[in-house]
């Protein structure tokens, strides 16, 4: 009898199958994971990056006041220009006092800047009050500071005032793989003489 060690060419091409389905399933299982982790540290970044613009942003709002301010008695808060009770915009404006020796009372402005094509950025405008007494700007002390870097996926900011607290929404959106995510951060503040 005539025996033959070896494999046939149908072995070859099964094995060849079933080595292309392997590696076919292990690619697609790798890059959903490199999909997924890439995604994960950008909605990090970007959920700290607002986060610490919240931050800021609630710390400059507990230390506004306004210790001069003479007006209205029905207004509890004059150094919150705006919003307004139960309002929502797409700025946050307060005044807050000077520790330098003019000691002169500055306007605070928290808002979105820039375009689609360039990108999206949290500013933050300050400028000193002609008197303590009045809301009158002195446009020659005006200067204004990024809070973040450009993102391309800021979408929008949102600042309300009811009852004693500033809410912050700030909302970003992902765009991996054509696929989009939303990463929001919320941020409390209580206000003062309320």
């Amino acid at each position: 009898m005539n025996l033959r060690r070896g494999t046939t060419l149908i072995e070859l091409m099964v094995a060849m199958a079933l080595l292309v389905v392997f590696i076919t399933i292990a690619f697609s299982t790798f890059s959903s994971m490199a999909w997924q982790r890439a995604t994960a540290r950008q909605m990090l970044e970007i959920r700290g990056t607002l986060r610490t613009a919240s931050e800021s942003i609630s710390e400059e709002v507990r230390l506004a006041g306004w210790p001069t301010y003479d007006g209205p008695v029905d207004n509890l808060n004059p150094y919150l220009v705006n919003p307004k009770e139960n309002e929502l915009s797409d700025s946050l404006t307060i005044v807050i006092p000077d520790a330098s020796p003019s000691g002169k009372a500055h306007q605070v402005r928290y808002y979105i800047e820039g375009t689609a094509v360039g990108g999206w950025r949290l500013m933050r405008e300050e400028c000193q009050l002609k008197t303590d007494y009045d809301t009158t700007l002195d446009t020659t002390t005006m200067h204004v500071d990024p809070l973040t870097p450009y993102f391309k996926q800021i979408v929008h900011v949102y600042f309300a005032l009811s009852g004693g607290r500033i809410t912050t929404v700030m909302v970003a959106r992902l765009q991996l793989q054509g696929r989009s995510r939303d990463v929001t951060v919320v941020g409390l503040t209580y206000v003062r003489n309320y």
